[in-house]
């Protein structure tokens, strides 16, 4: 067993440890022993990597052309957590912030001490028990066993598509992953069910495009339709229905979220018009790309900005909770289409790719068009961690809106219709950053600023300003990037 495992004797010996003592600690309950062996764990993953990575790289392969590693965005993960161990009432509500702070910290420390082990060994484990100190007890186990699950999904990302993450990027997905099953463990009966629903039908989703793609990349092409049926059906019968019904008290699901939506004061106006508003939307665009074929790309792609700003702003201020289920099930389909495009099934990959491929920039390179799935999972993070402490707070859930939808849309049109100063290292300008930061000034002035009080108003202001330089100096996706650091901050102030 030993001569298969590629890890010397003693990392084997050492995770072998870790998993007899963590079902053990369970069932005996025992912190201590909980939290020897999720170190234990964290150790052995940390220090496998550290000594199979070059010299500042975990995953060498996980480098999308023309663009940095995120390495900036990686270090904003430990100063979160830092705001976070000051104010632990936040660290209660939004546990997923002190994960990816935490987790954030020990890929850090892989990355920057290299072919060290030992400090990574030291650095990677401290951050394992910062998390599961900072948090819920039934959180602890979740948290010792997620920084591990990180880099074991990061290795799995460089195979299935290195070149269209960044390394920063890469980790932000691991991180939402990893998230994802955590919580589900954690809160599987928490009195929240429609959060259950959302976190079992994304992860089922993610485990069903894992399996179609890699399973796709050996096959025939007439038996991709039947192998992507497959999937689908299996796991929705054997595993999305099923917990779906564990966690509702065998109640049927879809039943129950249809009784949901109607029950809603105004479920049914909104549903209406989302429909509506996409129904109506996504083809106009197509069309305006094909009537105005002179108009700049990056353009072109903040039509969708303006339309996600139309279906978002409705749903914050009416119903939330039921905008939080409208986006997990864009994202879903958004995820399946994908994968029938990468896949290559016809016919559904030949008009999703004459569609798709006439909005892609140049972030969008190998096998994956990111752009429009990091859009949709980057202005609903904010909602969906919000669903877990049960409160709603306008500005917070505005987020990716603000930042996304106004900000950076802002900013690409004016930067190229009216920049002639850039920043220096970049080819953002000075005029478009300037026109962002007032848009969305104006906007939160405008909208939710006379709900709050000046010192909070000002926090936001600065959460503002430092989202839209983050937007002039990142090579990392926007989509994803800008939403995270605004509600990451915005959190710090309001908590």
């Amino acid at each position: 067993f030993f001569r298969f495992l590629p890890m010397s004797r003693t990392r084997a010996e050492c995770s072998l440890f870790a998993c007899v003592v963590l079902p053990l600690a369970w069932s005996l309950h025992s912190h201590h022993l909980d939290l020897a062996a999720g170190l234990l764990l964290s150790v052995f993953i940390c220090s496998q990597y550290s000594h199979r990575c070059q010299t500042f790289l975990v995953c060498s392969k996980l480098h999308r052309r023309n663009c940095d590693h995120g390495f900036i965005l990686l270090s904003l993960g430990p100063v979160v957590g830092a705001a976070f161990l000051l104010q632990n009432s936040a660290a209660q509500k939004y546990p997923g912030l002190v994960f990816a702070s935490c987790s954030s910290l020990a890929v850090w420390s892989v990355v920057m001490c290299g072919r060290r082990p030992w400090l990574t060994a030291a650095v990677a484990p401290a951050a394992a028990a910062l998390a599961a100190f900072l948090v819920h007890p039934s959180w602890q186990a979740a948290m010792l066993a997620g920084i591990p699950a990180v880099f074991l999904l990061l290795n799995l990302l460089e195979r299935l598509s290195a070149t269209s993450f960044s390394f920063g990027e890469a980790v932000v997905v691991c991180q939402g992953i990893t998230y994802l099953a955590m919580d589900l463990y954690a809160n599987f009966d928490s009195h929240i069910k429609i959060l259950t629903l959302i976190e079992i039908g994304l992860l089922g989703v993610v485990v069903m495009c894992g399996l179609t793609t890699a399973a796709c990349a050996y096959a025939r092409p007439a038996w991709k339709i039947h192998i992507f049926v497959f999937f689908v059906s299996f796991l929705l019968v054997m595993a999305v229905i099923p917990l779906g019904r564990l966690s509702l008290r065998n109640e049927d699901p879809v039943v129950w979220l249809v009784s949901f939506v109607v029950s809603r004061q105004q479920g049914l106006q909104l549903v209406a018009y989302w429909a509506c508003t996409v129904g109506g939307g996504v083809p106009l665009l197509g069309w305006l790309s094909k009537r105005f074929p002179s108009i700049p790309k990056s353009i072109q792609r903040k039509y969708f900005h303006v339309l996600l700003v139309a279906i978002l702003w409705p749903g914050i201020v009416w119903d939330p909770l039921l905008l939080s289920l409208a986006m997990a099930v864009a994202v879903c389909v958004m995820l399946l289409f994908e994968c029938l495009r990468v896949c290559d099934v016809s016919p559904i990959a030949i008009w999703a790719d004459n569609y798709m491929l006439r909005f892609v920039d140049s972030k969008d390179v190998g096998g994956l068009v990111l752009s429009p799935l990091y859009l949709l999972v980057g202005c609903s993070l904010p909602l969906w961690l919000q669903l877990g402490s049960g409160f709603f707070g306008v500005t917070l859930s505005s987020a990716g809106l603000l930042a996304t939808g106004i900000g950076d849309a802002v900013a690409s049109v004016i930067g190229i219709c009216f920049g002639r100063v850039q920043w220096p290292f970049t080819n953002k300008t000075v005029e478009g950053t300037l026109a962002s930061v007032a848009a969305q000034c104006l906007v939160f002035s405008l909208v939710l600023q006379p709900h709050m009080i000046w010192p909070q108003a000002v926090g936001v202001y600065v959460c503002i300003t430092l989202t839209a330089v983050m937007e002039a100096f990142t090579e990392q996706n926007d989509n994803l990037t800008l939403p995270i650091v605004f509600f990451a901050t915005a959190t710090a102030v309001f908590f």
